[in-house]
């Protein structure tokens, strides 16, 4: 909540009258009051203060209350301010300050002086005013519990907190319980409590206030509204995010846009935002409010300055220290002109700005300020508060970067302490301040401590995905996790390396580690959609299918057109859809917290020459003066075998950026022109060879990450044996190794399998098409920009519009082939009948094989937000394979009868009905590929067929030769339906093709990834 208190309502109360000599002027003033002319009577001010001079009475101090009146509805505040001083002088020259109207005008003098940041004017008008009401209304009418209300607000922004409370609790008493007023007051103390730290306290008022509120006022009443916004900012203060974004959005959708309530829920919502990671819809929201801060308040108002200290948090986090900086100096100019340099807002202030000087290193500016925000704190809070605790995190940082890092160490432990005190082990803060504290033990090489501090911080990690994830959409969940969570596994991985020789336990960490958050993002939005069919609510699961709905239609409009307006409001509309269902189905997947699984576990799934091998990639870090990231890519082995006694096997590879660059280039390129390779062993393989051959494994069970997500490693020739990898290891590609240690007997029970192929491109077409000789033709429309939109980047892969998409022969020969090999018939699908709402109304087929084009479009240039949508960036929308009816779509723009476009990206795979489904293999070019996003795999094809629900996937790294293709995928069903394990029989189906295409580039394209 905004640190200032709603503004109070100008009473601007009728004065009484008084029998008397009533002079013209007076008649001209209140004629022109009562017709609202403002404008003129504000201008008798001058001729008002030459009677006055004349007499002391009521009339003239009724007269200064209508021309105070009529300046402050034209915005001028302060000569308002004059005008009601003057009233007030009169009233107390004539003995009236038990009067009705002298209570008026101290109310008004309230509201104004709060409304231009005098606050300690506006407590001690307050203070007057309580003692006027007091006496005149009595203690438990509603005007002096207003003005309760009103003084403990500003006794608050005064920093008089104990005032406050005491004035509040005290007057509480005096109520009658379940009364309106002592719901108002209990809410304000609340609020007060939360305010103050007092985290419990406050929990435990709120929750007794809201059925009082609820029974006197409403459900949509303004106090029920100011209720659930204090209660979100509660929530805010204690870290838990996920409560206080839904508060806030219960109460922005009852408020409406000119309440200021809905400024204050709009302003707090943007800060849960920003604490989930989302910086660009936080920095978004604040650049809106500041705009009609501006416009209704003015630029020197408290709450403009609010929000231009709000907006600066935000840039800070994104690394735009100058526009934070100058933002902040305005915050500071604006409140020292209002309400002076030692308020507790100003210091917050003055913290914010050393931490952006802290953050872009110029700490000598930093140290000073954080120094007197720090005694600030500490004077007028206690040594216990979380504000203190934080300005002494940055203090501490300060110094650290400055050389002083023996001072940094303790500031950085102090606020640990105070944290854990105050908001608890499980606050994002105790993860930060935790995080840099094992930071500074591992640059002092003090490994055994910082491996201890380091495992407190990935606790709160865990807690925070266990207590987050389930109610945010999959795109909030990957803000959050690779802003907020993943850069730290990334440091501590670096720390391991270094320290293994001392403590080499910390390997066994690393292993864990990456076995519980490796695809963390995929696994919860899974939960979300088992958690949706398992409640069995008739309600719940239309309005999921209405939100798969409304994503159809977004992956249509992305197809269709270039413009970005459309398909950015309809995104619009699916978030708010997938929140809900999220939310809905939250409690189902907070029964389900993920278990956490270690190497042990692995190891015990394993038999003797076998091996589980997860591939780590980090990027290196240096914790010197503060910290930071290098360039450096890293990537390294860890290996479990049953031989294994405390903890994994490390295999370093010190050559990450290269792997991912120069010596990818040159496996690309060897495949791609069918050259020998005589480094990509050495590079990607041979270390992990040298400890296979040592430890006589045979059977390797490798998870991929990073560039290993890209390459075939079975492609890969040994140059001292002249085999390939394929024949020297059995190697079993799975998403994850605590597969092993998590699989449980296979219940599924799929349908029927189905087949699907040569699909008829043109449907419009009568004769004999040209079609592609099958020797040398391939599967693929493949790569290009997209910039112009996903038309134009499979247009410029037709053959031209005479020939169009080459028809692919081998894939009818290779479903004619395959499905007389099952036992049960399969569902055949060919021609016009290979489309692709044939496939969105498959239903959990045991098997389902897709033979056709594929595509993978990679970007030409960084796209801008003029030239591209915010769903464009979505990866699912890169991928994706051609149907029947596609090349119409790809000439005229316009859908098929079946209201399809005859492209099936991976966005819209992930609808698809698999549950069931045991495996798919999709026989086409790169259906492999994708966006690789650390941690998480392949952003494709890959992802959006495993979250459809399917156990094991075939899919392809680069473009399959038509012929080669489809006699792999006769080799591999005969195996299979011969007995074999899928796994098996695709292995023995690669090694029987290459003993007719001896080029990898034929029998090496394809890989099988599953449990």
């Amino acid at each position: 909540m905004k640190c200032f208190p709603c503004l109070l309502a100008l009473l601007l109360i009728g004065v009484t009258s008084y029998t008397q000599d009533i002079p013209k002027l007076y008649l001209d003033i209140e004629s022109n009051f009562n017709s609202e002319n403002y404008e003129a009577c504000s201008k008798m001010e001058k001729a008002l203060a030459e009677l006055a001079l004349q007499r002391n009475d009521t009339l003239v101090a009724n007269g200064y209350y209508y021309i105070g009146f009529a300046n402050s509805m034209l915005g001028k505040t302060e000569k308002a301010i004059s005008q009601f001083e003057k009233e007030k002088s009169i009233r107390e020259s004539l003995g009236l300050q038990s009067s009705e109207d002298y209570g008026n005008v101290l109310s008004n003098l309230v509201g104004l002086y709060f409304e231009i940041g005098n606050n300690e004017k506006a407590a001690s008008m307050a203070y007057q005013l309580l003692e006027n009401d007091k006496k005149n209304y009595g203690i438990t009418s509603d005007v002096y519990v207003q003005t309760v209300l009103n003084t403990a607000s500003v006794l608050r922004d005064v920093d008089k907190l104990k005032e406050a409370q005491t004035l509040l609790e005290s007057n509480i008493k005096q109520q009658e319980k379940s009364s309106a007023n002592y719901a108002l007051l209990l809410l304000k103390l609340g609020d007060l409590y939360s305010y103050a730290g007092l985290y419990s306290k406050a929990g435990k008022t709120l929750s007794e206030v809201f059925p009082i509120i609820e029974k006197q006022f409403g459900l949509n009443s303004p106090e029920y509204l100011d209720a659930l916004v204090i209660t979100g900012t509660h929530y805010v203060r204690q870290g838990k995010y996920p409560e206080a974004e839904e508060t806030f959005d219960q109460a922005l959708d009852l408020l409406k846009p000119e309440e200021e309530t809905y400024m204050s829920a709009l302003n707090d919502q943007a800060l849960v935002y920003r604490s989930l990671g989302q910086l660009e819809k936080a920095e978004k929201i604040f650049t809106e409010i500041k705009v009609m801060d501006s416009a209704t308040l003015g630029t020197t108002h408290p709450y403009y300055a609010i929000t231009l200290s709000n907006l600066a948090l935000i840039q800070t986090d994104a690394g735009k220290y100058k526009e934070a900086e100058n933002n902040l100096l305005k915050t500071l100019a604006i409140q020292k002109a209002n309400g002076g340099t030692k308020s507790l807002t100003y210091t917050r202030t003055q913290t914010l700005l050393a931490r952006v000087y802290q953050s872009a290193g110029q700490v000598e500016k930093a140290i000073p300020l954080l120094e007197q925000s720090s005694t600030i704190f500490k004077t007028k809070l206690g040594d216990k508060d979380p504000d203190y605790a934080w300005a002494l995190f940055n203090l501490g940082m300060a110094n650290w970067k400055a050389g002083k890092g023996s001072v940094g160490i303790k500031q950085l432990k102090t606020a640990a302490s105070i944290i854990t005190a105050s908001l608890g082990k499980n606050h994002q803060r105790y993860a930060e301040t935790s995080q840099k504290i094992a930071e500074y033990q591992w640059l002092q090489k003090q490994n055994k401590e910082a491996q201890q501090t380091f495992g407190e911080v990935f606790n709160n990690y865990y807690n925070q995905i266990d207590v987050t994830f389930p109610v945010l959409t999959e795109e909030e969940k990957a803000k959050f996790y690779y802003n907020k969570i993943r850069p730290s596994f990334d440091k501590f991985n670096a720390f391991a390396v270094q320290s293994k020789e001392e403590i080499p336990s910390v390997l066994a960490e690393v292993y864990d580690h990456q076995i519980n958050t490796k695809a963390v993002i995929m696994l919860s939005t899974e939960k979300v959609k088992q958690g949706i069919k398992s409640m069995n609510d008739p309600s719940l699961m239309t309005q999921f299918e209405e939100w798969q709905g409304i994503k159809e239609q977004i992956a249509k409009l992305y197809g269709q057109r270039d413009e970005s307006q459309s398909i950015d409001s309809l995104v619009n509309v699916a978030n708010i859809y997938e929140k809900e269902l999220t939310r809905k189905s939250s409690a189902f997947a907070s029964q389900y917290i993920r278990k956490k699984y270690s190497w042990l576990d692995v190891q015990k799934a394993l038999k003797p020459n076998e091996a589980a091998v997860e591939v780590i990639r980090f990027t290196n870090y240096n914790p010197e003066n503060g910290g930071a990231f290098t360039n450096e890519i890293r990537y390294a082995f860890l290996v479990v075998t049953t031989q294994t006694k405390t903890q994994p096997d490390i295999i370093l590879l010190n050559n990450g950026n290269e792997l991912e660059s120069k010596f990818m280039n040159f496996y690309r390129n060897s495949i791609r022109f069918q050259q020998e390779d005589p480094y990509s062993y050495k590079n990607y393989f041979e270390s992990l060879a040298d400890y296979l051959q040592k430890n006589k494994i045979q059977k390797v069970y490798l998870s991929s990450e990073g560039v290993y997500n890209q390459i075939n490693l079975n492609s890969i020739r040994n140059p001292f044996t002249q085999k390939y990898i394929l024949d020297e290891y059995d190697v079993h590609l799975l998403n994850n190794t605590r597969e092993l240690a998590s699989n449980m007997p296979d219940k599924r029970v799929g349908q029927a399998p189905v087949l699907l192929g040569f699909p008829k491109f043109n449907l419009e077409e009568t004769g004999n098409k040209k079609v592609a000789e099958t020797r040398g033709a391939t599967r693929s429309i493949t790569r290009g920009g997209i910039t112009r939109g996903f038309r134009g980047g499979l247009l410029r892969y037709m053959r031209g519009e005479e020939d169009g998409i080459s028809v692919l022969p081998g894939t009818e020969k290779e479903i004619n082939e395959i499905s007389v090999l099952f036992q049960d018939k399969p569902h055949v699908f060919m021609e016009s009948q290979a489309a692709e709402h044939t496939i969105k109304e498959v239903n959990n087929p045991r098997v389902l094989h897709i033979a056709t084009h594929g595509y993978f479009l990679e970007d030409e240039a960084p796209a801008t937000e003029a030239t591209q949508s915010q769903y464009v960036a979505n990866p699912l929308l890169k991928a994706g394979l051609i149907l029947a009816g596609a090349e119409n779509f790809l000439l005229t723009g316009n859908l098929n009868e079946s209201g399809d476009d005859g492209i099936l990206t991976a966005y819209e795979a992930m609808n698809l009905n698999l549950d069931d489904t045991d495996l798919v293999v999709l026989s086409a070019c790169e259906t492999g590929l994708g966006q690789v996003k650390n941690g998480e795999g392949v952003y494709g094809l890959q992802r959006a067929f495993r979250l459809a629900g399917t156990k094991n996937i075939v899919m392809s790294l680069w473009s399959v030769d038509d012929e080669a293709t489809q006699e792999l995928m006769s080799l591999f069903y005969k195996e299979m339906l011969g007995g074999k394990t899928q796994h098996e029989a695709f292995r023995v189906a690669q090694q029987q093709l290459k003993l007719k295409f001896k080029q990898p580039f034929y029998w090496g394209a394809f890989i099988m990834v599953g449990e």
